[in-house]
């Protein structure tokens, strides 16, 4: 609940971009059980780059969407 009214108040001044290790139907179930999801500008998940977490490409793709 903390996180979800920290991510709320942070999403009204900054774009928000999640980064991910999971595929889009991980990180989509995930999201809905906490109901953050709705406060990301973006979700870059393994489907959008070629090497994930920790490899920078991922970070580096969701920087391009802010």
């Amino acid at each position: 609940w903390s996180y979800n009214l920290a991510a709320s108040k942070l999403a009204k001044i900054t774009p928000l971009v999640l980064v991910t290790g999971s595929s889009p139907k991980e990180a989509e179930t995930v999201l809905s059980e906490v109901d953050t999801g709705k406060h990301f500008s973006a979700i870059v998940t393994t489907s959008h780059v070629t090497h994930s977490k920790p490899n920078p490409e991922s970070y580096r793709f969701a920087a391009k969407l802010l």
